[in-house]
């Protein structure tokens, strides 16, 4: 999935870029444009580094601010996200989770003094997360125990495998000379 336009304040920008790369230009009214002229697209940068699985529309108005929940990442398997998303929301809803109080501001100027929970910065800490908290899961059958760690298995050896490798950038840099 790839942003390709993002309309802030009444103005399409167009996004160019392919797949998953973080390249390329923001355009708008057909020439490129900077963000130090635009200071919109600094926070729509910020909101798109945040969650592939939520739209954050922002405005000064109440009732044009909101979040709405997207679907997983398309190349996630969706019989597997799905499933496991809703067995998620039925273990909160069984074991009455609290989800907090909604907080209607910007967390980055109220860092500090939150508290607020934080989702794992890595896969690694991701699997840690899954191996530590799958009975969910596999209570009710959904998924079997096996899986789980079968599939925690593989994306350790993926991450391994990325850890391993040299980036581009630094091939460049360093490498190729």
């Amino acid at each position: 999935m790839v942003i390709q336009k993002v309309f802030i304040d009444g103005k399409f920008f167009e996004i160019g870029g392919v797949g998953y790369e973080p390249k390329g230009d923001v355009m708008w009214n057909g020439g490129i444009v900077d963000s130090v002229n635009h200071p919109e697209l600094i926070f729509a940068g910020k909101i798109a580094t945040l969650c592939a699985n939520a739209r954050v529309m922002y405005s000064e108005t109440e009732k044009a601010k909101r979040i709405e929940f997207r679907t997983p990442d398309p190349m996630a398997n969706p019989y597997l996200s799905f499933s496991a998303m809703l067995l998620a929301g039925i273990d909160g809803i069984i074991n009455k989770i609290d989800p907090g109080k909604p907080f209607d501001g910007n967390a980055y100027e109220h860092k500090g003094e939150l508290k607020l929970p934080s989702v794992p910065s890595s896969l690694y800490e991701s699997l840690d997360a899954l191996e530590a908290d799958h009975e969910f899961l596999t209570a009710t059958g959904v998924f079997p125990k096996e899986l789980i760690t079968a599939w925690i298995g593989m994306k350790r050896k993926e991450a391994d495998e990325v850890r391993l490798s040299i980036p581009p950038k630094e091939f460049e840099l360093y490498v190729s000379g």
